[in-house]
């Protein structure tokens, strides 16, 4: 890398571990997704993991889900995890048994893997992703990550990088 002025965007990349890295703010998503669910009323919020994003994506939303469950218990459900492990119909047995109003995930396709609760979307119960969905997710609100300034902000790392004759791995 020495002679490359160099950023990466996200975590997806874990080396070399030093490196100029522009990415969303995970936990700050997180924490506006559930004020903002708390301020329009809902007060049954459940959130599920899948194993879809990174995991430092997962430990920084995961964080502020457990934080705001501490501060607000009666708000919060306790979080549900799904992985290739997990069949999804434990997904609909957990929604079932634990009645959320709302669920929060990372995963957009999250909606069509209720199965038989998919029919209560949004009107009975409310989708928020923390990434942008897909078109085909109807009903499903999203954090806006504003992928298109983290990009430009990568670029504004290199740039500015080229300008400084700041070449190879920051050395922090």
């Amino acid at each position: 890398y020495s002679c490359f002025a160099c950023a990466t965007i996200d975590f997806s990349l874990q080396r070399p571990a030093r490196m100029r890295r522009a990415s969303t703010n995970y936990y700050h998503n997180m924490t506006l997704a559930l004020t903002t669910l708390a301020a329009r009323g809902y007060s049954r919020i459940g959130y599920v993991l899948t194993d879809v994003g990174s995991a430092r994506q997962e430990e920084l939303s995961l964080a502020a889900y457990l934080l705001f469950r501490r501060r607000n218990p009666s708000i919060c459900l306790p979080p549900f995890t799904a992985s290739a492990a997990t069949p999804f119909r434990d997904l609909t047995e957990w929604v079932r048994r634990t009645a959320p109003d709302a669920v929060i995930t990372n995963d957009f396709s999250l909606p069509a893997d209720l199965g038989p609760c998919r029919d209560r979307v949004p009107e009975r119960l409310g989708c928020v992703t923390l990434a942008r969905p897909a078109d085909t997710c109807a009903g499903t609100a999203h954090v806006d990550e504003n992928c298109p300034q983290v990009g430009a902000q990568a670029v504004d790392m290199i740039v500015d990088a080229i300008h400084r004759n700041d070449f190879g791995l920051p050395e922090s």
